[in-house]
């Protein structure tokens, strides 16, 4: 736990933000953001990460943390399709997955 931890703690994130036009297809770029993670979520953060890797390591792939248990993080899906596995600890094999931050969070976060 101490290195994910560290990780949240230490990294910058680089985000570039970009703005889809309302009645056009282009694209224009709004703003570049170095951003940290706050301390205060990074403890909402690594409880989160802890279940995730509960459930990993108890083979309980169905519960892992969905999008409406925290306001910060969260696993979803991250294979091209359902056929996109991964051979689990238990032998078995999952669609792939991965730890996200929660868009909304992101949005709050950056002000955008």
């Amino acid at each position: 736990m101490a290195d994910f931890h560290l990780q949240l703690e230490t990294k910058k994130f680089l985000f570039v933000i970009f703005q889809k036009q309302k009645y056009a297809n282009d694209i224009i770029f709004k703003k570049i953001i170095f951003w940290n993670f706050p301390m205060k979520d990074i403890g909402e953060a690594e409880k989160v990460w802890q279940k995730t890797k509960d459930c990993v390591n108890e083979g309980r792939y169905e519960d892992l943390p969905k999008i409406a248990e925290s306001n910060v993080t969260h696993v979803r899906p991250h294979g091209e399709n359902a056929l996109d596995t991964t051979e689990t600890p238990q032998g078995t094999m999952e669609m792939k997955k991965c730890f996200w931050l929660n868009a909304k969070y992101i949005q709050q976060a950056l002000e955008i």
